[in-house]
């Protein structure tokens, strides 16, 4: 009942309360595996590797051939980049249990960068597909080896498929915000998803990637509004040097403009965000909290659409102020656009 209490407490995210429970288990029964295995996770819990390493080497001393024990093992062991004795323990656990999926996705992962390995690392996780349909981690492996391949029909497929398993699945989620800042879901996924990996082969350390593809998104907000500018200055019939007046008054004319201004933004932005997953989503607000920059192109969008609304609906006849205005908006955005591709967030 002890060890059934302390799976619980892991369960719960109590670590504390259950590492003190454990550790005292194995000081008096030194010899019990599953405890052992249940220290380790506790420690990976609270992100202390080695210390859920050595609990797993203990658990390998008392069961060698132990399937849990094994692929635990395997899996702390390449998160430390030690590959060799990873891939020995992960083929251990694939031995142990052929059944089991978990193992071919790891090991699928661990050996994708390796020179030539590629079409391996894809077959296992091919396999741990064919095991285990529904594992969200054995489709992102096949999306990573087809990465690494140049499939990008597979690629995209396969990514599509483990937010669809899980959409808050933070890897998948960061990839598919990679692809979709860049346009790539078209046809080329597996090219961003490739240059990632080579900076990262881990996926570790890739949030500024995250950051700077969200941002990208946000800066494209500013083109739609920019046409609904011009389509305002339109309707509004903007005098120019070669045909001065005064503004139109036509309400037909503005509140076509206006529909046009709606057009814009249901094509240009709407049915392109909308398929945005929720998480992606989620990290775009998140990016505007914390992002200075991100902050400034979604302001000058906002400024942009206020301006283009003053001059459709501009209630006088003279055309000098919206005429200043339309400058006014154009002029910082336009300095802006030049020198933001520089800026990351």
């Amino acid at each position: 009942m002890t060890l059934e209490r302390a799976e619980l407490l892991v369960q719960a995210g109590r670590y504390a309360a259950a590492g003190d429970l454990l550790s005292r288990m194995v000081a008096s029964e030194p010899d019990d595996a599953a405890a052992w295995v249940l220290l380790g996770r506790v420690h990976l819990g609270d992100q202390d590797i080695p210390a859920a390493l050595a609990a797993l080497d203990e658990a390998v001393r008392i069961a060698p051939h132990e399937f849990a024990v094994l692929y635990l093992r395997g899996y702390l062991l390449a998160r430390l980049d030690r590959d060799r004795e990873a891939e020995e323990s992960l083929r251990a656990a694939i031995a142990a249990e052929p059944a089991e999926a978990a193992p071919y996705a790891v090991l699928s992962r661990l050996i994708r960068t390796v020179p030539g390995r590629a079409p391996e690392a894809f077959a296992l996780a091919d396999e741990a597909v064919r095991r285990e349909p529904e594992l969200p981690g054995a489709h992102l492996a096949v999306c990573l080896a087809a990465a690494v391949l140049g499939d990008n029909a597979t690629c995209e497929r396969a990514l599509r498929e483990t937010l669809r398993l899980d959409p808050e699945h933070e890897e998948a989620r960061t990839l598919f915000t990679l692809a979709e800042a860049e346009g790539a879901l078209a046809g080329r996924a597996s090219t961003v998803i490739a240059d990632a990996l080579a900076a990262n082969p881990r996926l570790d350390g890739l949030r500024p990637k995250l950051d700077h593809a969200g941002y990208l998104l946000l800066r494209r907000t500013r083109w739609p509004a920019l046409a609904c500018l011009a389509v305002a200055a339109l309707a509004a019939d903007l005098p120019t040097e070669d045909e001065p007046q005064v503004l139109s008054f036509a309400l037909g004319d503005r509140l076509w403009g206006l529909l046009v201004m709606a057009l814009i933004w249901g094509i240009a932005a709407f049915l392109r965000y909308r398929r945005l997953r929720t998480g992606v989503r989620l990290h775009l607000f998140v990016l505007l909290r914390r992002g200075l920059w991100s902050r400034i192109v979604i302001a000058q969008t906002v400024l942009i659409m206020l301006a283009a609304l003053l001059i459709l609906f501009w209630p006088g006849p003279d055309p000098e102020i919206p005429f200043a205005l339309l400058g006014c908006t154009l002029l910082p955005v336009m300095i802006t656009m030049l020198f933001d591709d520089r800026m990351r967030r």
